[in-house]
């Protein structure tokens, strides 16, 4: 199938060869980093629940990695958190 279809699909539209598998993943990263649902993108996938999907990308989910309360604060309507210590007297040496 790759061979008979994939590969000249990619050379009639003028791309490089590629894996399916790779568009995959680049359909998934930017599935995810352009802020689609984590659960709706697992469906596309094929995946029963969104654990793959986090263990794989979770990184290209926005706010995903950050881990400092700046969500939170956003949703209570402070759109400028104040920097926690450790931040600031970083931020100032």
């Amino acid at each position: 199938m790759t061979k008979r279809v994939w590969y000249p699909l990619l050379r009639a539209l003028g791309l490089n060869k590629r894996r399916p598998y790779q568009t995959r993943h680049t359909a998934a990263t930017l599935f995810l980093a352009s802020g689609e649902n984590p659960e709706w993108v697992a469906r596309i996938l094929g995946h029963n629940s969104t654990e793959m999907l986090f263990k794989v990308y979770s990184r290209y989910v926005p706010n995903a990695t950050r881990m400092d309360g700046s969500a939170f604060e956003r949703l209570l309507g402070n759109p400028d958190p104040v920097q926690s210590t450790e931040e600031s007297d970083h931020v100032q040496a």
